[in-house]
């Protein structure tokens, strides 16, 4: 038997013999919360060994997965979450702001998109937008929204190019551009306008920016810098370690944290 099985086998005889509580979904509960920590214990303390200078997101998060107390046992070993919001708008404040409270940190929306109908292609989701126009839209309210607040990190855009769905299911997985890396009418001209919006409320604090720099997304898992539409601000209840991590730092209006900081990392 695998060392792993046989650690993960006394583990779990050792909860199970001490026990107290009744058997029901309390005890499996208990029970993820400890596979949890075990789990962010060993990959926390091999980030911090191995890749002390990158920021870590942890596991990406997500509506359908969150756990509250399997995110109360990745906070130790992380310096903010990573979160999959639905693919629609409007900005879902309501939610991210428990999740915030729960968790303390800055969050980063990861893999999110404003889908929409795209002629007679099967583009599956739970709520589409009517073209890329009414999508470029909602997707800057999106954003904007997310400025607003103190807390969020920066969004990705989920799939550049089209490409299948996936986890064997049919239809398409929608990209940014379209057929042969065309421009979406609407969506790209309002992507655009929103990137100038957010200069204009950017602080003029920019960290410097190592070309081969990774961010950490999750446990395992890391992307280049330039390869994402990604932004970060600088809470300085989080900045720890700040001279040795390596990105573009950005705040929105309301970020109190942000007030009277506007000298760059040395």
């Amino acid at each position: 038997m695998p060392m792993v099985s046989v650690c993960g086998l006394k583990a779990a005889t050792k909860f199970l013999s001490s026990w107290e509580g009744d058997k029901d979904a309390s005890r499996d509960q208990a029970f993820l919360r400890l596979i949890a920590r075990e789990y962010f214990r060993v990959i926390g303390t091999a980030n911090k060994k191995h890749d002390p200078d990158h920021l870590i997101f942890g596991d990406r998060l997500s509506f359908y997965t969150y756990d509250a107390d399997v995110l109360e046992e990745m906070l130790p070993w992380v310096d903010a979450i990573a979160f999959q919001p639905h693919f629609w708008g409007p900005f879902p404040k309501k939610e991210l702001d428990e999740i915030h409270e729960l968790a303390g940190k800055p969050i980063l929306l990861c893999d999110f998109a404003i889908r929409f109908k795209d002629g007679d292609k099967d583009v599956r989701n739970w709520k589409l937008a009517d073209d890329s126009v009414a999508a470029g839209k909602a997707y800057t309210e999106y954003v904007k929204a997310a400025l607003d607040t103190d807390y969020i990190l920066g969004v990705f855009w989920c799939n550049p190019i089209d490409s299948e769905k996936g986890f064997g299911n049919s239809g398409v997985k929608q990209g940014f551009f379209g057929d042969g890396l065309t421009e979406r009418p609407g969506l790209h001209e309002a992507a655009r306008k929103l990137n100038l919006c957010r200069t204009k409320v950017t602080p003029s604090v920019r960290a410097r920016v190592k070309p081969a720099t990774r961010l950490r997304v999750r446990s395992g898992h890391s992307i280049r810098r330039k390869s994402c539409n990604f932004f970060v601000k600088r809470p300085h209840s989080w900045a720890r370690g700040i001279r040795k991590k390596s990105y573009v730092i950005w705040g929105g209006r309301n970020n109190p944290q942000l007030r009277g900081r506007n000298q760059p990392a040395n």
